[in-house]
């Protein structure tokens, strides 16, 4: 009897024990549901707070995109509302001194150009500087000639050179192609500001432009750019804020104009290129920029752009022309330019006009603006398109060309020239197309 009531006493213990397992593991089991509840709230909650931030997040960034459109948007049309009047006076300016030689000494004839100038070159740099800090600046390689184009971008600043009494020095390394394949917008605004500030600061020195490549894996280059002056110098302390924004170093405004942004802009469109720049210099002694870009090697070598820029034989005074702007101030500017040398071209003011002048008339060459009233440049084009597939048209804009680039190619138009130019560099737009 007493081992059966030891093992009933033993049974009735484990089953006791059973029992208190199995109720901790109930309380366990309770527990647990009732945390993993709570952090499904707490987790449910969260996604709901994220979810409605990233809806937050997603009206914010669609109301800051649109700003940013609206902003880029007001400030392409400003900028353009600006220069048009402002190339007037650029070029009216021009027409004076080239009328009345005796006033290009004049005080006020020179603070008008110098004034004009000025906020030409700030217009352009704030609306590139705006264009590249809003990622709007897009990468579009093309086949680039590299002596042809630099040679054109020296001859455009030959005016800056003998200002100076500059003498500017090209040397592209025998090995290197004559062609390559880079943005050529880009790469020649890099070009033309490290250069013109070069001419800038140098006064009866030379200025040297040295263009070496590296090959650096199939069908990959580095391009290697040295432009050397013997100007006034960088001092030490100044090198760290070369190439921040609107930095001059205390120049003074009547000796050099500028904002101080060339330099920015260049680091920033070098920056676009995934390149490099970097710089060498003393003070009084000159300066060094070292500028590595890389690009491609050049594969169809049948169908090679030729530049003939440089090689312009066209009797351009034999040539008609018809210019199509509705700017009063520009049409006087370019009539007087023409009648100085001797070229023939009627003006109209509207597409309309020039679509009624085109089917009675023969000419050589069409220069029309892009930013007119009912009729715009790019539809006057679309117009003769359809009515002569060959006749040469030359855009002339106060736009600049990378804004334009694809406008352009869409209604088959030329060749573009940017507002203010100068005779050399339209006629050579004219002449490359008639060659």
């Amino acid at each position: 009897m007493s081992k059966l009531h030891a093992q009933q006493n033993k049974t009735i213990a484990y089953t006791q024990l059973i029992y208190i397992l199995l109720f901790g593991l109930l309380l366990f089991l309770a527990y647990s549901t009732y945390v993993l509840v709570k952090q499904y709230q707490v987790k449910n909650k969260m996604l709901q707070q994220i979810a409605f931030q990233n809806a937050e997040l997603a009206l914010a960034k669609d109301a800051a995109e649109s700003r940013v459109l609206v902003k880029n948007q007001f400030i392409g049309k400003v900028s353009h509302e600006i220069r048009t009047p402002l190339y007037g006076i650029i070029g009216l300016t021009k027409v004076l001194e080239q009328d009345f030689t005796y006033l290009k000494q004049n005080k006020i004839i020179k603070a008008l150009k110098f004034s004009s100038d000025y906020l030409m070159s700030l217009i352009n740099d704030l609306l590139q500087l705006q264009k590249i800090e809003a990622n709007a600046v897009k990468i579009e390689p093309s086949a680039y000639e590299i002596e042809s184009e630099i040679k054109g971008i020296v001859s455009s600043l030959q005016p800056i050179a003998n200002a100076n009494n500059n003498q500017v020095q090209i040397h592209v390394s025998a090995c290197s192609d004559s062609f390559i394949v880079i943005d050529k917008i880009k790469l020649n605004q890099i070009l033309y500001n490290l250069i013109s500030n070069a001419l800038k600061f140098t006064k009866n020195g030379k200025v040297a432009v040295v263009i070496k490549q590296m090959q650096v894996a199939a069908n990959q280059l580095l391009l290697q750019i040295q432009i050397t002056d013997s100007g006034v110098g960088i001092a030490s302390k100044n090198k760290s804020k070369l190439f921040d924004k609107f930095v001059r170093f205390n120049l003074k405004d009547s000796e050099y104009v500028g904002a101080g942004l060339g330099l920015s802009i260049v680091k920033q469109l070098v920056n676009v290129l995934q390149g490099e720049i970097n710089v060498k210099s003393k003070l009084n002694v000159g300066t060094t920029f070292f500028v590595s870009i890389p690009c491609k090697n050049f594969q169809q070598q049948e169908d090679k752009p030729t530049a003939i820029a440089n090689k312009i034989t066209v009797d351009y005074k034999k040539l008609r022309l018809l210019l199509v702007e509705n700017n009063e101030i520009s049409r006087l500017s370019c009539q007087r330019m023409f009648e100085k040398h001797e070229i023939q071209c009627c003006m109209v003011q509207s597409g309309e006009a020039a679509l009624e002048l085109i089917k009675k008339q023969h000419f050589d060459v069409i220069l029309t603006d892009i930013n007119m009233p009912e009729m715009t440049g790019f539809e006057l084009a679309t117009y003769i398109r359809n009515l002569n597939k060959n006749m040469p048209i030359i855009a002339l804009t106060a736009y600049n060309k990378e804004d334009v680039y694809n406008e352009i190619k869409k209604h088959q138009i030329n060749d573009v020239v940017t507002k203010p130019f100068n005779f050399e560099t339209l006629i050579n737009a004219i002449c490359n197309q008639m060659a």
